[in-house]
C-alpha cells in the first residue's frame, strides 16, 4: 500500500478534505459544510469535525501524516493539557473593539 496523507482544510468555505497517496492521486475526497461561519466559533466543533472528516475520509486506511489548514488568523488559545480555554479568536471577531483606542500609540 502506497503512503497516504489525511488532508483536511477547514475554512471558511466548505471543509474540504481528502485521502491523497504519495503519487498525489485522490483515494477519496468529500466537503461539508464549514464549522468557521458560526459567530462564536466552539473549537471543541472544530477538533469534532476535524475528527469525523478524517473517519469519513479515510474509511479503513489508517493514513501516514495528517494535514489541517484552516482559516487565516484563528486561533485557539489551549492550556497546558491541550483544553480550549475560551471560544476560538477568528480574524472578524470583534470582542475586544472596545478597546481599540487604548492600544493605540
Amino acid at each position: 500500500m502506497p503512503r497516504t496523507v489525511h488532508a483536511i482544510d477547514i475554512g471558511s468555505t466548505p471543509l474540504k478534505a481528502a485521502l491523497v497517496d504519495e503519487a498525489g492521486r485522490i483515494l477519496s475526497a468529500f466537503q461539508e459544510a464549514s464549522p468557521l461561519t458560526v459567530e462564536k466559533l466552539d473549537s471543541e466543533v472544530v477538533f469534532r469535525v476535524a475528527g469525523e472528516a478524517t473517519r469519513r475520509g479515510c474509511a479503513d486506511v489508517q493514513p501516514d501524516a495528517i494535514a489541517i489548514t484552516g482559516a487565516t488568523r484563528t486561533t485557539v488559545f489551549a492550556d497546558g493539557n491541550g483544553a480550549a480555554l475560551s471560544h476560538a479568536v477568528k480574524l472578524d471577531d470583534g470582542r475586544g473593539a472596545q478597546y481599540q483606542h487604548d492600544l493605540r500609540l
